[in-house]
């Protein structure tokens, strides 16, 4: 049998106490060969981390050899140092580390490649602690889907790996304890206690009917020291053993248990279910009491033992044996019967008893209680969850059964013009949906009426919803609107000829907009290139009409030229109140002229010859830039120099008449 590989990859990262241990002790219990040709195996091992190795690696775990010579194991690892150890190894490399720390507990499940004995772990390691803590119990397994096989921890799937077959052959699952590549037999180790050692037939879990001890070694171990470890089953119980030092260590072979089988007994009433175990072809006996009364309106009276399995009972004795030829498993039959109460509406009662899972019936004659015309009382169903005016319902606990009612309102929506919809009965504490339609009725392209308000309080939507709990009377109410043309204008009173829109008692209207007469509407801004401008304006709707509303908006004039007057190309960088940036030339003209400009702002600078000149403008109007040239400095050296040469053209003429230059004195 091979084994537990692992300690020889944590040689190889210097993290056990010995480089030279080449010992794999091995003990356990080995299935009988009813288990042969398996798909899989587990078992459940209690975790034990009061362990003390100082040389290899302790693991327990459940594997086996699969039919092409692959080998496949699965169950925790204590490790005797802390350090950095491999999450996931295959044949090619390790990927991911953890740290562990000596005395805790981690699952792992490692595998043989078929007809190899590879001396690398391969497979993988849980977190620190992933195998819980002292006391605990966990199942570990693998089985297999085709020739891939699934290794599992409390059913959850760790891992995979396909090893070319999907079944053990000749092989059989055996649950050992390990201590692996240590370089002597003096660890103590505390007995682990294991059990339903079991094994897969398709996909059908098995208990082994049998178990053979197992004291001996791994492959390629040395054998010169004797296995001290030993294996001993618990309490007498099928299935149930325990690991470690100072336990028998019998002849290899050795039968540890036969056939046991479970004894269920479940019962709904008097607190006797159970589950135990017994040695296979035990006479068992069962007990029922013969009645069981209780109070809130059930009385329980047993009719018999229903059992399923060989050697199962099955009658009306409460008192019977069992022979434990299989898993049995016996349900105790109960007759139940239950008080059931009717109500009617005026609050009478009638009584009656009824065998449990009988149907009992009620009805009421009619399913509404007026109070006057617009409120009554209407009947949502019984207490029980129907909906019907003659109800049943399925006895299966102490019924009371009543009629509920709710309370219900009349809504009435109306209206002069357009069709009002939504009147009827509803619910207190609902919400009546009602509606007009159509919202709108045009008198020619100008005028029209409109939906103005439910009741008098003014809405703009001919969708109403209510919470009702009164009854309620809503009219529609129609006013004359009047299409008012809605436009801007300049600062210097121009037409503004761009889209722009307008905010209207927080509606949005773009170039006009259908208001109704005899009513203020505030201007509280409106929208253009980009910017939201506030306004504080008032504009009504007598009649069909056009606004020009004014608007902080101004056309801007942009003059560049040089300190002689003569216009200048520059190159002008702007930007503008919504945010918007533009480079643009003022050309041979030195001008540029902007149409419309939101606060008449424009920032930035103008360039010419590399150097910059600011630009600032708000409220519009024109803007003189005077740049100084290339042009105008060649201008003033030109003018400069000039001046010189006249000025020592009159100083010579002023020598060569006699006329002498002051002369500084030294």
């Amino acid at each position: 049998m091979k084994g537990f590989k692992l300690s020889l990859l944590l040689a190889v990262l210097v993290l056990i106490a010995s480089v030279n241990g080449q010992y794999w002790f091995q003990f356990g219990a080995k299935a009988g060969p009813f288990s042969q040709n398996n798909n899989g195996a587990s078992v459940a091992i209690y975790t034990v981390t009061d362990q003390h190795p100082t040389s290899g690696s302790l693991a327990f775990w459940v594997g086996e050899d699969l039919s092409n010579g692959a080998f496949l194991q699965a169950g925790y690892v204590i490790e005797n140092e802390s350090g950095y150890y491999p999450s996931s190894c295959s044949y090619l490399s390790c990927s991911g580390y953890e740290q562990l720390g000596t005395g805790q507990a981690e699952w792992f499940y490692e595998y043989f490649l078929p007809d190899s004995y590879n001396t690398s772990f391969m497979g993988a390691i849980g977190p620190a602690g992933s195998a819980g803590s002292a006391g605990s119990r966990h199942t570990y397994g693998f089985y297999s889907e085709g020739n891939n096989w699934i290794f599992t921890f409390d059913g959850q799937k760790i891992g995979e790996v396909n090893l070319g077959t999907n079944n053990s052959g000749p092989g059989v699952p055996v649950a050992y304890g390990e201590i692996a590549n240590t370089n002597n037999s003096q660890t103590y180790i505390s007995p682990v206690v294991m059990y339903n050692l079991s094994y897969y037939k398709g996909n059908t879990l098995l208990l082994s009917r049998d178990g053979y001890s197992y004291i001996g070694y791994g492959y390629g171990s040395e054998t010169l020291l004797s296995n001290p470890y030993g294996v001993e089953e618990v309490n007498n119980r099928s299935n149930y053993f325990e690991v470690g030092s100072y336990l028998p260590g019998p002849e290899n072979g050795y039968q540890l248990w036969s056939i046991g089988y479970h004894l269920a007994i479940s019962s709904r009433y008097g607190n006797f279910s159970s589950n135990s175990t017994y040695l296979a072809y035990s006479n068992v006996g069962i007990y029922a009491p013969q009645e069981i009364n209780e109070s809130n309106g059930s009385r329980e009276f047993f009719l018999g033992w229903n059992g399923t399995g060989a050697g199962a009972y099955s009658g009306p004795d409460n008192r019977a044996t069992v022979k434990l030829d299989s898993n049995v498993s016996e349900v105790a039959v109960w007759k139940k019967q239950y008080l059931v109460k009717i109500y009617s509406y005026s609050g009478n009662v009638s009584d009656r008893w009824s065998n449990a899972n009988s149907i009992v019936e009620f009805n009421l004659s009619t399913p509404f209680i007026y109070s006057n015309a617009t409120a009554r009382e209407a009947f949502t169903g019984w207490s029980n969850g129907d909906t019907a005016l003659n109800g049943s319902a399925e006895v299966n606990r102490p019924l009371s059964i009543s009629p509920i009612y709710k309370m219900e309102y009349f809504v009435k929506a109306y209206s002069q013009y357009g069709n009002a919809t939504g009147s009827g009965w509803y619910a207190n504490g609902s919400v009546a949906n009602i509606s007009v339609s159509p919202a709108t009725i045009y008198l020619n392209n100008t005028a029209r009426l409109h939906l103005y308000s439910w009741n008098g309080n003014y809405t703009n939507s001919s969708n109403l919803g209510i919470k009702v709990n009164r009854p309620i009377s809503e009219y529609a109410g129609f006013r004359k609107q009047y299409l008012v043309g809605i436009s801007g204008e300049l600062q210097n009173g121009d037409a503004i000829a761009g889209p722009v829109q307008f905010y209207i008692d927080k509606n949005k209207y773009n170039s006009s907009a259908f208001l109704f007469s005899n009513r203020s509407y505030s201007v509280t801004g409106a929208y253009y290139k980009g910017v939201l401008i506030p306004l504080n304006y008032t504009i009504n709707a007598s009649s069909p009409s056009n606004v020009r509303i004014p608007l902080p908006v101004s056309n801007i004039e942009i003059y560049t030229s040089s300190i002689f007057g003569a216009p200048v190309n520059a190159t002008d960088y702007l930007r503008f109140a919504n945010g918007t940036e533009v480079t643009m030339h003022s050309g041979n003209r030195g001008l540029i002229y902007l149409y419309g400009v939101p606060y008449g702002e424009a920032l930035g600078y103008a360039e010419v010859d590399g150097i910059d000149y600011p630009i600032s403008m708000h409220g519009g109007g024109a803007d003189k830039i005077v740049l100084v040239t290339y042009y105008d400095i060649l201008i003033f050296t030109g003018v400069a120099a000039l001046a010189f040469i006249v000025r020592e053209v009159i100083l010579m003429e002023f020598e060569r008449r006699g006329v002498h230059r002051r002369r500084k004195h030294t």
